[in-house]
């Protein structure tokens, strides 16, 4: 889920803009839940962060403070749907980890159907069309309040780009530590998406398979955590542990291209600090 930096500039930091570059190298993967799809594999994962006195970017996201106090943050919001990236070979999926979790189908595919599958009868169907699944980029507000170690995120975000015009709602708590050379972050939080959403990217229209083996999904709700773990080795270098875990509402297991009911993500490397 993609949620932007938190950022709370003391007086001192408004006064010039900072640029942050580091770049992740290791072994990781993240788990494809579309059918006859493989797992995502995870081997570079850069970062870049700017931050102004009202403007901030965080990778893929990009915002705009519209107020902000010692505690509280409200924000202006653009950012990728992150749906997308399990229907494309190579996709943002690849190279980031959402800041807030050989990939699928490309353009009009043909899906052969198996008679069952994860407890799903295809017998009705002869051979799945599946119509290109885009990127959109979604836009919205976002607010965040913090207290010591602890912080929220919550998200409002609308398709700007009328590819499914759908909405989602992120929400993320999370709770940092710090010890010596460690640090730890653990959150959760829960992503709703309207039934647009859902039925763009795991939705089956006429056009794409028989009617008597449409579906159509209403709206739903995904749990997900995430753990991340930084061992500090020289000013220029991390050692860097990152898990995440979602569970996918039973909208979206239901639907015939899945066969999962889970997206889990692992990478472990190096973190260099240019």
């Amino acid at each position: 889920m993609g949620c932007s930096a938190l950022i709370l500039a003391d007086e001192t930091d408004t006064q010039q803009s900072a640029w942050h570059f580091s770049l992740g190298v290791g072994v990781g993967t993240r788990t494809n839940p579309v059918e006859y799809s493989n797992n995502l594999p995870i081997f570079l994962l850069p970062q870049v962060e700017y931050t102004g006195e009202r403007f901030f970017i965080q990778n893929l996201d990009f915002g705009f403070v519209i107020q902000e106090s010692s505690s509280q943050q409200l924000n202006l919001l653009l950012t990728p749907s992150y749906d997308q990236m399990f229907f494309d070979r190579w996709s943002s999926g690849n190279f980031y980890v959402e800041s807030f979790t050989d990939a699928g189908f490309s353009g009009s595919q043909v899906l052969p159907p198996p008679e069952v599958t994860g407890g799903k009868d295809f017998s009705d169907t002869e051979n799945l069309r599946l119509h290109k699944r885009r990127m959109t980029a979604l836009a919205g507000i976002e607010y965040n309040f913090f207290a010591g170690d602890f912080d929220i995120q919550l998200q409002w975000l609308n398709d700007i780009l009328d590819i499914h015009q759908g909405s989602e709602i992120r929400f993320l708590a999370g709770k940092n530590w710090h010890h010596n050379r460690w640090s730890l972050r653990a959150s959760a939080g829960l992503v709703w998406q309207d039934e647009k959403t859902l039925n763009y990217y795991y939705g089956l229209n006429e056009n794409e398979t028989l009617p008597s083996a449409t579906y159509y999904p209403d709206a739903g709700v995904s749990p997900l955590i995430r753990l991340d773990l930084n061992y500090r080795l020289t000013e220029s270098w991390d050692l860097r542990l990152f898990g995440s875990y979602r569970q996918l509402n039973d909208e979206i297991t239901n639907s015939p291209i899945i066969n999962d009911n889970k997206i889990a993500t692992l990478f472990i490397g190096g973190t260099y600090h240019f």
